[in-house]
């Protein structure tokens, strides 16, 4: 469930909603002629939670400065229930083909171990994957689901049953909010907090009086967006993965600061323990979007196997053909799939497009074709959520991903690095951690790819644990990018 911090901190100015992000852009939307955008808002006043009717208040003021032809299902009048969400996704939106659907929720949520995240409304346990086939239900070009709540362990029940002022986008921020939502497709699947399979255990997603931190991580990255700021790949292009990493970070750096108070002698003692328990809180995504430019509406990338792919016809059906080796400590890596692998089912459905593979979590039946011996092979997976793809950063000639060790990050080397490269020259291997360039702690992405020329590195040896220094020369090449398949 959500957990909140009591009135002992000052509001912010800024107000935590995604919604106030969405409507930045909507001169620009109907300027370029794009499809509509619908905005369903399931704010759970009921739940208790501070900041969120002033959250919804704010929404408001802004829709009256917004197009007018956005579509917005206030929901907040009514008690948040299950059947209420569903209904309104169902049969109270009038989204097409062309359009985008967004939906966003802000209250209590969980993680079922056997079942999956669910939101935990004031009316009812709504579970993801049914909150996720109704936003489908009308095929539209992109749908886009973000949720600020918790995703700590607990168990799903049956059913029984002022605002800120903003300032105007500049050009760029405008343009980066229209790609956002208008040229991308498939589906956005994103919440406040983590939950680890393997351990059985799960984040709680905070909430101070302005809001989730969450949510004004959001706010945060997209008020305002930069290419500087979002663009990592350096391709002037930002897409859901580039946000997706940023909005990790921005998070993580919010609940430090909201830690770190933690021995305030006014907080709650039972708020002061759960924040000394829990080390980070961490967004997770079930999964991302497409963009559509260029050679990535041909690839594909599914997060709870960890694999990308492409979609091959199969009689009336399509298979998932892996074009890359699965990502280090996945289902799909730990099971044997190798490049060439068609994934054919999963729970004996097949496959007609490309997010059809991202509609299961948890325990799943998984058929795939063995590209070496033509055989379909039954193995069962324990589907994760959405796992960030690696990143490759040209300066290391290596490829990483963040990941939290403590109370720091660091980054982990996901692939053996080539051979002759810096890292290669000092014994670095895959699974090693860096946690130190030039003295300098890694906090995000541009951290890891600014470093150029001698430097001096610290990582932990993943095999002893231990701490060691290296210096390499690294090349000044260009930034840090998405590594994709073909490269």
């Amino acid at each position: 469930m959500a957990q909140t911090v009591v009135s002992v901190y000052r509001r912010s100015r800024l107000t935590s909603l995604l919604a106030l992000v969405l409507v930045l852009a909507f001169p620009c939307l109907v300027a370029s002629g794009a499809g509509g955008l619908c905005v369903v808002m399931a704010i759970d006043e009921r739940s208790g939670l501070p900041g969120i009717a002033i959250n919804a208040e704010s929404f408001k003021i802004l829709m009256t400065r917004a197009d007018g032809n956005a579509d917005l299902q206030d929901l907040r009048r009514d008690a948040i229930s299950p059947r209420l969400i569903i209904d309104t996704l169902e049969h109270g939106v009038n989204v097409g083909s062309d359009d985008t659907l967004v939906f966003y929720y802000a209250g209590h949520g969980a993680t079922d171990e056997t079942r999956g995240h669910f939101l935990a409304t004031s009316g009812g346990d709504l579970l993801r994957c049914e909150l996720r086939r109704a936003v489908l239900r009308h095929n539209p070009k992109l749908a886009v689901i973000i949720t600020d709540c918790c995703s700590s362990r607990a168990r799903f029940s049956e059913p029984g049953e002022g605002a800120a002022q903003l300032d105007e986008p500049t050009s760029e921020s405008a343009e980066i909010m229209r790609s956002l939502f208008h040229d991308h497709e498939g589906l956005v699947d994103i919440t406040g907090a983590t939950y680890v399979p393997k351990y059985k255990t799960g984040e709680y997603g905070w909430y101070r009086q302005n809001g989730g931190i969450f949510t004004q991580a959001l706010y945060q990255i997209l008020e305002r967006p930069t290419l500087v700021d979002l663009d990592i790949n350096g391709d002037q292009f930002v897409c859901w993965h580039e946000v997706m990493c940023a909005l990790q970070s921005c998070t993580r750096e919010g609940y430090s600061e909201l830690r770190r108070m933690r021995n305030d002698g006014r907080m709650a003692q039972d708020i002061r323990e759960k924040l000394e328990q829990q080390m980070n809180q961490t967004p997770q995504a079930f999964h991302l979007a497409r963009p559509l430019r260029g050679s990535n509406t041909a690839e594909n990338y599914c997060g709870g196997l960890g694999v990308f792919f492409r979609m091959v016809p199969r009689g009336r059906a399509y298979g998932a053909r892996l074009t890359s080796p699965p990502l280090l400590g996945t289902q799909a890596e730990r099971l044997g799939l190798e490049p060439g692998d068609t994934v054919v089912s999963l729970d004996d459905y097949v496959f007609q497009q490309p997010i059809d593979l991202s509609l299961h979590v948890n325990k799943t039946e998984m058929v795939f074709e063995n590209i070496r011996t033509g055989r379909l092979t039954t193995c069962h997976a324990d589907v994760g959520t959405w796992i960030v793809p690696d990143y490759r950063a040209s300066n290391l000639e290596v490829c990483y991903l963040l990941v939290t060790d403590g109370e720091r990050l660091g980054a982990r080397i996901t692939r053996p690095p080539r051979k002759g490269s810096p890292l290669d020259t000092i014994g670095l291997e895959l699974g090693d951690m860096i946690i130190e360039l030039d003295g300098d702690p890694i906090r995000s992405h541009r951290d890891v790819v600014s470093h150029f020329g001698t430097t001096t590195l610290r990582f932990v040896n993943v095999r002893t644990g231990e701490i060691k220094s290296a210096t390499v020369v690294l090349k000044n090449d260009r930034d840090g990018q998405v590594l994709t398949p073909d490269e």
